[in-house]
C-alpha cells in the first residue's frame, strides 16, 4: 500500500506512522523516500522484515523511530485478556453442562 507512488504524493513534512502490519509499507520504497527527503520521517511499530537486522538502513536515523511491536503489553492488559478468556470458557462450559473452568490454553 505504501510504495514509491504513495510516498511521491506526500508532503515533505509528512511522517508515516505504521502500527498495523509490516508488509503495508514497502521497506525499500520507504528508505528511498527518506533518503530523497520526500517525507520528514517515520514511526514504525512493525517492520518488514521483523525484526529488522541490526545493520538495516532504517536503523540509526534521527527521523526514524522503531518500537519493539509490543505496544499492547501491560500487566493490566494481561489480566484483562486472561479474565476475558476465563469468562468466555466458563460461559461455554456452563452452556454445555460442564462445571470446570479453563484458561483456554
Amino acid at each position: 500500500m505504501m510504495n514509491d507512488e504513495a510516498f511521491a504524493q506526500m508532503k515533505a513534512t509528512a511522517f508515516l506512522i505504521n502500527c498495523s502490519r509490516g508488509p503495508v509499507v514497502e521497506t525499500e520504497a520507504l528508505i528511498r523516500a527518506l533518503d530523497a527527503g520526500r517525507i520528514a520521517g517515520c514511526a514504525l511499530d512493525t517492520t518488514e522484515p521483523e525484526p529488522l537486522p541490526d545493520q538495516h538502513a532504517l536503523r540509526g536515523r534521527e527521523n526514524v523511530t522503531i518500537t519493539p511491536h509490543a505496544a499492547w503489553y501491560s500487566e493490566q492488559a494481561m489480566v484483562g485478556l486472561q479474565s476475558g478468556r476465563l469468562r468466555r470458557c466458563g460461559e461455554s462450559s456452563q452452556a454445555s453442562g460442564q462445571s470446570t473452568w479453563s484458561t483456554g490454553r
